[in-house]
């Protein structure tokens, strides 16, 4: 059976998909050159794992405003 990717990730499996330390993640998110969390409770927020797989892709994602 083929392993079932995650729905959503928290921040720091959000910057290590992506190859990147907390820090430039953080502040590529700022700048708008990556998709901000998503709330999906208060007090949580979480990346959308389509929106990653979709900036690996070279596709920009909706809410990236800067690219």
């Amino acid at each position: 059976m083929k392993p079932v990717p995650p729905l959503m990730v928290k921040e720091r499996t959000a910057a290590q998909l992506l190859d990147m330390g907390m820090a430039q993640f953080r502040a590529l998110v700022q700048s708008g050159a990556l998709p901000p969390p998503r709330r999906i409770a208060p007090g949580v927020e979480r990346w959308y794992f389509p929106d990653l797989d979709a900036i690996a892709k070279g596709e920009v994602p909706e809410g990236v405003i800067s690219w």
